[in-house]
């Protein structure tokens, strides 16, 4: 976590993930690395997160790989 700041009923963080995904290459494997920097914006109501957005650059993070690490952090 970089940075969070709260307003009212919602919360902003700014956020880096850094991971290594591993890919076969013939008989060996490659060890790319993936940098992602974002921002989420959640609201809560009551205790509970009611809405959240995510922003990042899908294309340089592989999106769908990278939103896997998020699926227990909100639950809707």
């Amino acid at each position: 976590m970089i940075s969070i700041f709260e307003c009212g009923d919602r919360v902003v963080a700014e956020w880096k993930l850094n991971a290594t995904e591993t890919v076969p290459f013939g008989p060996t494997q490659l060890r790319n690395p993936i940098s992602v920097r974002g921002t989420s914006i959640v609201q809560i109501q009551n205790g509970k997160v009611t809405r959240s957005s995510d922003y990042y650059d899908s294309v340089a993070s592989r999106r769908f790989k990278v939103a896997a690490f998020f699926e227990e952090w909100v639950e809707l």
